[in-house]
């Protein structure tokens, strides 16, 4: 069914008188939601991708962190460019997109949009950021363990079991953040 001009209108005007009707703390989430975004977008795309700084440094630290996790467990270790190498053998590589920046990027930007004291950001956006940058280390592991010993496991644990994982901790990360000051600090 085609919406006509006149629908399409009436759509937009609902809509108009329906942002009116949303509460002030939530608007004001949206808007600085909308424009953190967009800043996001205008800097990563604009400068960092180009320059490939930000997720070349990220890229290499999960990297080195992966390995010092595997040289835990195994006697032979090392990378190759991008690659890390158990024994030998092929174990995973490590490119941009499986750094964790969009992530981080994810959690701090929520922690941005919601209204509380600078103290309370600044330590949840460091504990946050040191969180997801460590699990997505053990991700980087944990897929490594996988591709040599349970190869057939690999691309699931990869796709669904470990992005599970990541996400439930930055709703985690932000459910306590949500909560009020007063609340968290109440006796139980």
């Amino acid at each position: 069914m085609l919406i006509t001009s006149i629908e399409n209108k009436m759509l937009i005007k609902r809509s108009i008188l329906s942002y009116k009707d949303i509460p002030p703390e939530i608007a004001h989430f949206f808007v600085r939601a909308a424009t953190l975004l967009g800043l996001w977008l205008l800097v990563y795309h604009g400068l960092l991708k180009p320059s490939h700084t930000l997720d070349q440094c990220l890229t290499i630290a999960t990297t080195h962190g992966t390995v010092q996790v595997l040289n835990l467990f195994y006697n032979i270790v090392h990378i190759a460019k991008q690659s890390i190498y158990i024994d030998g053998k092929y174990a995973v590589s490590i490119s941009d997109p499986c750094n964790a920046l969009e992530l981080i990027v994810l959690y701090v930007g929520f922690l941005f949009c919601v209204k509380t004291t600078r103290k309370r950001l600044i330590a949840f956006t460091l504990l946050g950021t040191i969180s997801i940058y460590t699990l997505n280390i053990f991700r980087c592991a944990g897929l490594a363990y996988l591709n040599l010993n349970h190869f057939q496991l690999t691309n699931f644990a990869h796709h669904y079991v470990f992005k599970l994982i990541i996400y439930c901790a930055i709703f985690l990360g932000w459910a306590l953040y949500a909560k009020k000051e007063k609340a968290i600090n109440e006796p139980i």
